[in-house]
């Protein structure tokens, strides 16, 4: 964990295992994220201020990318449980799963809504990956991107709930890694980054106030670099 500028660096945790995919709750108290503690990818949440991390999830099978609902009430995650990566939610405070969608087109990587009422996510429902969103109420799935996709990943939600921005290989300009602002209204997409090098492979976080965002570059070395929105952002 570091502040904004770079500063005050510190470990957040020390296991041994490794722990992936960290994601904040929307009252900036606690981290949950994925582990191998326990010989098996499970979700733990761990308070910020320090202190022993709590197992969220035990199931045999494995559980990946946790992200926290606006509301903090629920965790969206997407699991191999049902024999099939799909998507799934749980209670912030434990208890059961349930299953939000069942497709043998390998649901992935979600992100809430900014109202937390539709999750969005990746597929290849169709021979290629595309973008979905489903209300959490179950509703109909709709398909958001229908562009030829080597794969794309939805990041996050424009907090006026009007863009996904994601980052997709191939698509059309037909870019090694791109990144991508998506429109709600008609799937139409803009380019916001061009990074063409295989040897860059970026995530990507944005702040809450959704005026930044902030992505890895793989180069020689990783390092962390932030862009600005407020120019890009309709």
């Amino acid at each position: 964990i570091m502040r904004k500028d770079g500063s005050d660096i510190r470990q957040f945790t020390t296991n041994p295992a490794h722990d992936w995919a960290p994601d904040w709750s929307p009252d900036g108290t606690k981290i949950v994220f994925h582990s191998f503690r326990r010989g098996n990818r499970d979700l733990f949440i761990m308070p910020v201020a320090g202190g022993a991390a709590t197992q969220l999830t035990s199931h045999p099978e494995q559980d990946f990318l946790p992200r926290w609902s606006p509301d903090g009430k629920q965790i969206a995650f997407f699991s191999s449980r049902s024999g099939n990566l799909d998507i799934w939610i749980i209670s912030s405070k434990g208890g059961d799963a349930w299953q939000l969608t069942s497709h043998q087109g390998q649901d992935q990587t979600p992100i809430w809504s900014s109202d937390g009422k539709q999750i969005a996510f990746s597929s290849k429902r169709f021979g290629q990956f595309d973008i979905f969103i489903k209300p959490i109420d179950g509703g109909k799935t709709v398909q958001l991107t229908n562009l030829g996709w080597e794969s794309i990943q939805p990041y996050f939600w424009s907090p006026d709930g009007k863009i996904i921005y994601a980052s997709g290989r191939g698509g059309p300009e037909n870019s090694r890694v791109n990144f991508w602002a998506i429109s709600i209204k008609d799937g139409s997409i803009r380019p916001l980054l061009n990074i063409k090098s295989s040897a860059k492979e970026p995530n990507y976080c944005i702040t809450y106030d959704g005026e930044r965002f902030y992505f890895p570059l793989w180069e020689r070395i990783g390092d962390l670099w932030m862009a600005e929105l407020e120019n890009i952002i309709e």
